[in-house]
């Protein structure tokens, strides 16, 4: 069997790393006579594939010869573990790869019709890993799982890349997309850092409005001591934030996105006057059922869509 890649795919690292891999899994399996002479992986125009196929692919069949063909790097990739399933190859888990003793070129001849476009059902399709390790096991196994974004934790992506690039290295080769930050305004803000001289920045019934800097149970170091919501009706606050996210996505330029969502909890939002000033209904509280032994909780879902226009400029 003979693979077909044009030198620019060679060169490439997510195309590369798709002709590799091909090469690698076919390497391991016997080859029969319904096998092609020839696979080759190529990269075409967008107009060539429907308007939502984004990391999608099509299989091209003609005498002898199968191609894999994406207007996406990333697309190629998904392209090639398709093929590989189809032939007996499954990646049930992290570090377990299941090959076939002979590949099973006829099932894979008679799946979809001649050019078909596979479109992803999603056009992100998200790994979330949140007190978890990340692993470079890890890794390999999402995007087998045609996974194209993973996402962490501001405080984990900071141990996931302490010890060198190595995943960061990984997640760029299979072309998934990095997304940091996760629930945690206050990650943006380190209580350790603002909070002795800006309590008024936090949530205004949390210990570190009250001068309370430190985890009074003593179980976490002052870095991770979480100062709950923001006070989001400071106009300090929201430039700082934004200051921080800006400098963060300049200084790890391969974070594509960052995920700014609250804290957890709806009973731990600031009660400041100007906060509460911004819910459209100021005397309305709500409460859950997890709570309902604690005094309701201002609303909060509105202060947070005021807020963001102004944390974007």
């Amino acid at each position: 069997m003979e693979y077909e890649a044009s030198a620019e795919i060679k060169a490439s690292k997510v195309a590369g790393f798709a002709l590799a891999e091909l090469q690698k899994y076919l390497g391991m399996t016997q080859i029969d006579e319904q096998a092609p002479e020839v696979i080759e992986l190529s990269l075409g125009p967008p107009s060539e594939f429907p308007a939502d196929a984004h990391d999608g692919f099509r299989l091209v069949r003609s005498a002898g010869k199968l191609g894999i063909r994406s207007a996406q790097e990333r697309g190629l990739l998904n392209g090639v573990y398709e093929v590989l399933n189809h032939l007996g190859f499954a990646f049930p888990f992290p570090d377990v790869d299941r090959r076939p003793a002979k590949a099973d070129w006829a099932r894979l001849n008679k799946c979809d019709g001649e050019g078909s476009c596979f479109i992803p059902s999603f056009r992100h399709r998200i790994l979330h890993f949140d007190n978890l390790r990340l692993t470079p096991a890890m890794i390999d196994w999402a995007g087998k799982l045609k996974i194209n974004m993973i996402q962490r934790p501001l405080h984990e992506y900071k141990i996931d890349t302490g010890g060198g690039t190595e995943l960061v290295d990984m997640i760029g080769a299979r072309g998934i997309e990095l997304n940091v930050g996760c629930h945690g305004f206050d990650n943006w803000l380190p209580p350790c850092t603002y909070g002795r001289e800006h309590p008024e920045w936090y949530a205004s019934q949390h210990p570190v409005h009250q001068g309370i800097f430190i985890d009074p149970t003593g179980e976490l170091p002052p870095s991770e001591f979480s100062a709950g919501q923001v006070c989001l009706s400071n106009p300090d606050v929201l430039a700082e934030f934004s200051a921080n996210v800006v400098g963060f996505l300049k200084a790890n330029p391969q974070v594509r996105t960052v995920s700014l969502w609250p804290n957890d909890g709806i009973d731990n939002w600031c009660a400041c006057e100007s906060c509460l000033a911004l819910e459209p209904e100021p005397g309305r509280r709500e409460t859950t059922e997890a709570s309902q032994d604690d005094p309701p909780a201002p609303l909060s879902r509105d202060r947070c869509v005021s807020a963001a226009p102004q944390r974007a400029e």
